[in-house]
């Protein structure tokens, strides 16, 4: 599975600069792509909405961001990145 750690709830605001929709403003987040033995990768996802960024927390990638692409690969549809709260696994309680 893929982990995905939210450190930070700040969302930014960027304003599109070209195209059909210059002008317009786009809400960012960052998040980290967690790897085990190396180094995090840090990455911008949308938030679910521009003033409601993902909490604090463990994260997954959500299945329904992936999409086969046109030479039949698996790919990261960069425009449905969502993320799905994993819960933290609780300790057995001892009898």
């Amino acid at each position: 599975m893929l982990k995905i750690k939210v450190d930070s709830t700040r969302i930014r605001e960027e304003k599109i600069s070209a195209g059909k929709r210059a002008g317009e403003s786009v809400y960012k987040q960052e998040v980290l792509l967690v790897r085990e033995g190396r180094a995090g990768m840090p990455f911008d996802v949308t938030p679910p909405a521009k003033d409601t960024p993902y909490a604090v927390g463990d994260y997954a990638l959500d299945e329904d961001c992936l999409r086969v692409g046109p030479f039949g690969g698996l790919e990261i549809d960069a425009y449905r990145v969502r993320l799905t709260k994993v819960e933290a696994a609780r300790p057995a309680r001892v009898a």
